[in-house]
């Protein structure tokens, strides 16, 4: 039997681990093979593992996505203050002169501090705009407003991402989860069922003959993506 490929990626290798558990399912009162039945069943929860570990990833992309979506409101709201700042003789101007200062306390370089500094100067210098009259000061309230709702989004997102950290509850890579399953899959299970074919190749062969072939399935678009 063909043995997965170890250079398969993380994605791959556990869908291919529940591929094959769902060929086991329909199967498995007919074999009724205890030690299958184990097997099978740490390769359905190692696929579940690395997929809980794995799935951090995506969530800490929108997480960056949402921390650069405030960057940019930050930035823009400064430019607009300082912009008002240099209207000649207006009304406009004077109101952006006095609210300066509270923007000169916290200054652009917030959006290069760590995450949760960030929140936090954010938070303050929306607090300290809350009694300030933004109208007079052209497109002000409105970028208060977006400073708000891009500093709520982000920490949404922080929380989905440190919630699924924790449920994947790993201290190891699903990088490294996945070594171990593959190992699993090749040197035990692999080998068991290939030694029960030689012991009852009626009752074991087709269900062998499709767990080979999905396997050759996977390795195959492996090969394909090297190409």
């Amino acid at each position: 039997m063909a043995k997965v490929n170890y250079n398969t990626p993380i994605g791959t290798f556990a869908t291919l681990c529940q591929a094959l558990f769902a060929l086991y399912e329909p199967r498995k009162a007919a074999l009724n093979d205890s030690k299958l039945d184990s097997f099978f069943d740490s390769v359905k929860a190692g696929a579940e593992e690395i997929i809980a570990t794995s799935n951090s990833a995506p969530l800490l992309s929108k997480l960056d996505e949402a921390d650069t979506k405030r960057d940019t409101v930050v930035r823009n709201f400064f430019t607009i203050m300082e912009a008002a700042c240099l209207l000649p003789f207006s009304e406009e101007a004077e109101a952006a002169k006095a609210l300066l200062p509270v923007f000169e306390r916290y200054g652009r370089q917030i959006v290069a501090e760590k995450y949760r500094e960030e929140s936090a100067k954010i938070e303050s210098l929306l607090k300290d705009l809350e009694g300030a009259d933004l109208s007079k000061i052209h497109g002000a309230a409105e970028y208060a407003a977006l400073l708000r709702t891009a500093e709520d989004e982000f920490k949404a997102a922080n929380t989905l991402y440190t919630e699924s950290k924790t449920a994947a509850s790993s201290d190891k890579s699903a990088s490294a989860k996945k070594k171990v399953l593959l190992d699993f899959v090749n040197n035990t299970l692999l080998k068991y069922l290939k030694a029960m074919c030689v012991v009852d190749g009626e009752k074991y062969g087709d269900f062998a003959k499709a767990v080979d072939e999905e396997i050759a399935r996977s390795n195959e678009s492996i090969k394909a993506l090297k190409k």
